[in-house]
């Protein structure tokens, strides 16, 4: 039969066989040589002769010892094990191991090359020998060609296992790569890691998948089972955990948790850290999302920040919302330009616009700020408003705590009628100088007013009371309105005075008028009697 001219190829490990023993005794000379045999491109497979022989240097050199021969070889898939022992042929210089080969007893042995250096194995030979050594198994390097399509790779059944085609990649895993990329600086490790890339250079994949679909991405980083796996031409994207960006085929997104931006497409420049964070997005852009769940129905919505575990988790198509605190915004859907800040803050906010505190929000919410909750924080403490000076008109404050200016305007009125007499109520009331206590006002400044209790017993609708029900304060705002109303009776009253006195004058001029006139008349019945005297 003739000799086989293609058994071009053989890699082997060496594995020391030494009598396992972890102690300094004196081991054997025996060491295990597992090997690969390929026929042309193919692995071997059948039985085979092979001779190993022992040199001094890597060509030519000086045989050391006797050649070995082992018969009738199985060789399965390429695979093979033989028991070698050359005695003591390892006084510490470098030596090569020579194979040959050929089908089982037909034609010449013939010689493979390149022989493989012996290292470390064989010296742990040497070194027990010496009476020392601290492990009975060492694996030798192992020196693989350039890859190319054929050779310097290691295969697991018909695909690659370790190989390095093209410029300064590297991938191990059953199928990792591939043999006509043309992307450099590619690193997969990982069954099928980067199993497409073509033109894609700077990847990084780690794990069964990751990165598979990879043509001509560049820069992506994907670590875990199918991170990655449908990118083929996205670039700039950082994916860490189970089929994190699965879906993902465009660019600048990140992704750190167990299925986190999983479905996303064509979003892009979206963060998401947490177990199944922004896992629905498909389209949405500039997202942030951190913790479990966070974003998690978002499909189209934009501009988000979400912080807190299943904060806007049921968010879909709301854009620019913030939420800070877990299940914060919980409930909205499709509301944007909300700001929640707190655990649960704007739970139950569905509309947009609203700035949520410390509380829960309604549903009804638009447009609103709420700042703390009622019943549970009892005080409010607001730096930089106490001796800074401003214009402008009085706050109140209603029974649910919201704040603003008293309406005047027409339009917000109804049943309007002139206060007539309701404001004589006043003259019943008892101004009072006081002091409040040191609990409310340490400085004890003297105080005007009245007294709650004592006005709500002459007119209970000028009192205010508590959410107890209890009579909290007078509301000194309708006081001056009376107070004004009853100035304005006064003041029609001192007209009509003024004009009774302008009448009595009038009627005290006519008078002195008759006075003069029968003076004079007086004055002439005087003046005609004299002159007839």
């Amino acid at each position: 039969m003739k000799a086989k001219t293609k058994l071009l190829t053989l890699l082997g490990l060496l594995l020391a066989a030494l009598n396992s023993q972890l102690s300094t005794c004196a081991q054997g000379t025996a060491f295990t040589y597992q090997g690969r045999l390929n026929d042309g491109a193919n692995p071997a497979n059948g039985s085979y002769d092979l001779r190993f022989t022992v040199y001094d240097a890597i060509t030519n050199g000086t045989p050391q010892g006797t050649a070995i021969t082992n018969l009738a070889t199985g060789v399965s898939n390429g695979l093979f094990n033989v028991t070698l022992d050359f005695g003591s042929q390892f006084s510490g210089a470098t030596r090569f191991l020579e194979v040959g080969a050929r089908t089982n007893g037909n034609g010449t042995i013939i010689t493979l090359s390149p022989r493989q250096r012996f290292s470390p194995t064989p010296y742990a030979i040497f070194a027990g020998a010496a009476g020392s050594f601290s492990s009975s198994v060492t694996i030798t390097n192992l020196n693989l060609p350039t890859t190319t399509t054929n050779t310097g790779i290691i295969y697991s059944g018909s695909s690659t296992l370790l190989q390095a085609y093209g410029t300064e990649n590297l991938f191990a895993g059953s199928g990792a790569g591939n043999l006509t990329l043309t992307g450099a600086g590619d690193t997969g490790v990982g069954m099928a890691a980067l199993f497409h890339d073509t033109t894609g250079s700077g990847n990084s994949a780690s794990g069964d998948h990751a990165l598979s679909a990879n043509t001509s991405g560049n820069f992506n980083t994907a670590a875990g089972y199918q991170a990655l796996f449908s990118n083929s031409i996205g670039s700039s994207n950082t994916a860490f955990g189970y089929q994190t960006l699965y879906s993902n085929l465009v660019s600048a997104n990140t992704a750190v948790g167990y299925r986190a931006l999983m479905n996303s497409t064509n979003g892009t420049n979206n963060v998401a850290t947490g177990f199944e964070a922004l896992v629905s997005n498909t389209s949405g852009n500039y997202n942030t999302a951190i913790g479990e769940r966070a974003l998690h129905a978002n499909t189209a919505g934009s501009l988000n920040a979400a912080i807190g575990d299943e904060a806007l988790v049921n968010n879909t198509n709301g854009i620019e919302n913030t939420a800070i605190g877990d299940s914060a915004l919980h409930e909205n859907r499709t509301g944007g330009f909300n700001i929640a800040l707190g655990e649960a803050a704007g739970y139950f906010v569905t509309g947009s616009a609203n700035i949520e505190i410390g509380n829960n929000g309604n549903a009804l919410d638009n447009n609103l700020i709420r700042i703390g909750t009622q019943g549970t924080h009892t005080a409010a403490l607001i730096a930089g408003i106490s001796g800074s000076a401003v214009s402008g008109s009085p706050v109140f404050v209603d029974s649910n705590g919201q704040l603003g200016l008293q309406a005047s305007s027409q339009r917000f009125k109804q049943d309007i009628q002139g206060m007539g007499n309701a404001s004589d109520v006043l003259l019943s009331l008892r101004p009072v100088t006081f002091h409040y206590k040191p609990e409310l006002d340490p400085k004890g400044v003297p105080q005007f007013g009245l007294v709650a209790e004592e006005v709500d017993k002459v007119d209970p609708d000028l009192v205010m009371r508590d959410d107890h029900g209890r009579i909290y304060s007078v509301r000194y705002e309708a006081v001056n309105a009376m107070l004004l109303n009853e100035f304005i009776k006064q003041h029609h009253k001192v007209e009509e005075q003024d004009a009774e006195i302008q009448s009595l004058k009038e009627k005290a001029a006519n008078v002195d008028s008759l006075q003069k006139r029968l003076s004079d008349l007086e004055q002439m019945v005087r003046s005609l009697s004299e002159k007839r005297r």
